[in-house]
């Protein structure tokens, strides 16, 4: 099973939002191909995905700056939790230790368009092939439910359609995958030293 550690997992999730984010991708699935703990995290992992984010400002200059516009005049983009039952996602804290359920969570919280794309960043939940084997029916149950309720009066109502769907259909039972394992996981180093720091200054 491919594993990805959060940056790896922001370019990734930049070639969705923008392609020019996807410079360097190919090169990081590659990386990625590899167990976590196989991969030697220094400074030149570190300058190569800062290349990718500032070549992506020269090629295109100003598209962070276009998508928050268009993010705060567009009442279609909105996080899942701010969804009917949306909320139920947060959920997703109680296993805190486990990077797929803060990667859910994150996905949560942010802004995302109605689409048939998004979807797919989801799969990082997924563990085993049966879990796998879920979520792509999942998918699959999405694209039909929208399709057998369209057409929809106007752009704003699909979008609440596909993005309604998203959330109950393919959130949902992510949810459920990451609520059955136990919170056990590696920390993030900046987390695992705050805790550490707590966990002394509570013991002294």
């Amino acid at each position: 099973m491919v594993r990805w550690n959060l940056a790896r997992v922001r370019l990734f999730a930049g070639a969705f939002y923008s392609p020019i984010g996807g410079v360097g991708l190919p090169s990081q699935i590659g990386l990625d191909s590899a167990p976590v703990h196989k991969i030697p995290h220094h400074h030149l992992a570190r300058r190569r995905h800062a290349d990718a984010d500032g070549l992506s400002q020269i090629l295109q200059p100003g598209w962070h700056e276009s998508w928050l516009a268009n993010l705060r005049g567009a009442d279609h983009f909105k996080p899942h939790v701010l969804r009917p039952l949306g909320f139920i996602l947060l959920l997703a804290a109680l296993k805190w230790r486990r990077p797929e359920a803060r990667w859910l969570l994150a996905l949560a919280l942010i802004p995302q368009a109605p689409s048939f794309y998004d979807q797919l960043l989801l799969s990082v939940v997924c563990l085993t092939s049966r879990e796998a084997l879920i979520f792509a029916s999942s998918t699959i149950v999405l694209f039909f439910y929208v399709g057998f309720n369209t057409p929809q009066p106007d752009y704003e109502s699909w979008g609440r359609l596909v993005g309604n769907g998203t959330l109950w259909i393919c959130y949902f039972p992510a949810l459920v995958m990451v609520l059955r394992r136990p919170n056990e996981g590696t920390l993030p180093p900046l987390i695992d030293r705050i805790l550490r720091r707590v966990s002394i200054t509570r013991a002294g």
